[in-house]
């Protein structure tokens, strides 16, 4: 029996672009942009700083 995360990542592999819905590619690049965003405004924030040191 194939575990979840080899399922998914056949899925993943033999997801084409094209097969994914257009309103579903725009809400991904505005997540991931704005998960970049986040990161990026979390590099100067005290408890990044701990987790550096840390």
């Amino acid at each position: 029996m194939d575990s979840i995360s080899r399922r998914l990542a056949r899925f993943a592999l033999s997801l084409r672009y094209d097969a994914i819905p257009e309103p579903a590619r725009r809400e991904a690049k505005r997540f991931l942009l704005d998960s970049v965003g986040c990161a990026l405004a979390a590099l100067d924030h005290e408890d990044m700083r701990q987790a550096y040191r840390y």
